[in-house]
Formats: C-alpha cells, structure tokens, sequence
C-alpha cells in the first residue's frame, strides 16, 4: 500500500515538474537542511519487514507474537534460570516469581512500550537498552535475565518487581525451585 502511494506521489509530482526537477536536479532553497526525515524512522520485524513509520509515539500494546501461547511450567522457568547463570537459593525464586508476574510465563509475550521499545519474552527484556538480549528464544532471554540481574542480585530494573506483583508468585516459585535445587529456600 506504501509503495502504491508513493508511486501515485510521485506519478502526480512529475506531472507538475520537469524531471529534472524532481529526480537528480538541484535541491530545493527552500527545503531545511535540518529538517527530519519522517521516512528514516521505519519499525521493522524481526524479519526485516517495515511495521510502520515511527513517526508518533506508540500506543502501549502487549499480546503473543504470532498468536503463539506456550507457557512454561513453574520447573521449566526455574530450570532455564537456573542454567542461564542464577545459583541456587532465594535469587532463583525471585527469578522465577519474576517471570510469571513480567510474562504468566509465556515464551512469546511481547509489551510495545509508549516509547516504541519492545520489550520480549519471559523476562521481558527491553529491545531498546538491551538489544541482543530482547528475544523469544529462551536461552537467549534467561542469558539476559542472567546478565542484567547479575546472576539474580539485582532486580531492579524489572517493572513487576519494584511494584511488588512478583509476591504472588512467590509459593510456585519456591515449590519449583525445590524441584530444582532440593531446597525451597523461601
């Protein structure tokens, strides 16, 4: 559709002008030479496609990327955090309690933030400040959990959890941690 407009744009323009005019002639006096490019504000997908142009800011959105739902057990999350780096003990649990109030656990959660981030996958992690880690993949998700929490010490930077929500999800998260460990550490 982009592409349609644009041609229709430039059909009508070249009407009204010489092709010298608008196509490798000289440029405009008028035009600021430090005015914005809207166009150089393009979203893409993780494949490369355009979203949309990024012109206003974004409207806060979350979902499952393409639709996909799976969730992941309480052992599973406690077991991908446990192998990402977070040792044994209360830093795991909180790991855990983490996950289900940033995501309910599910691998393909997204949140499209007002500023445009996207934030991605169990843990949420942020695309802006936090780029190669911002990814559905697990193990690529919990390495940044891992990174970014210093192997569970710090949690600050989670939304859900200086709001508290990880609490309520802090009995699954100790049973599963059991599992894991042998000790529930709560």
């Amino acid at each position: 559709m982009r592409n349609l407009i644009a041609v229709s744009f430039l059909s009508l323009a070249l009407g009204a002008c010489g092709p010298g005019d608008l196509i490798g002639g000289e440029e405009d006096d008028a035009v600021d030479p430090n005015e914005p490019d809207p166009w150089s504000q393009v979203i893409e997908n993780e494949s490369g496609e355009d979203l949309e142009r990024g012109i206003e800011s974004c409207k806060q959105k979350s979902g499952m990327a393409n639709g996909n739902y799976t969730r992941l057990t309480y052992l599973s999350v406690a077991k991908l955090a446990h192998g990402a780096g977070v040792p044994c003990g209360y830093n795991l649990v909180k790991a855990v309690a983490v996950a289900a109030a940033e995501s309910g656990r599910y691998q393909y959660a997204y949140l499209t933030n007002t500023s445009c981030s996207i934030d991605r996958g169990i843990w949420q992690i942020n695309n802006h400040y936090h780029p190669s880690y911002s990814s559905f993949t697990l193990s690529t998700n919990a390495k940044g959990m891992a990174s970014i929490s210093s192997k569970g010490t710090n949690w600050n930077p989670w939304w859900a959890y200086k709001k508290g929500m990880h609490k309520a999800f802090m009995g699954s998260a100790c049973t599963a941690v059991k599992s894991v460990c042998g000790k529930s550490y709560c």
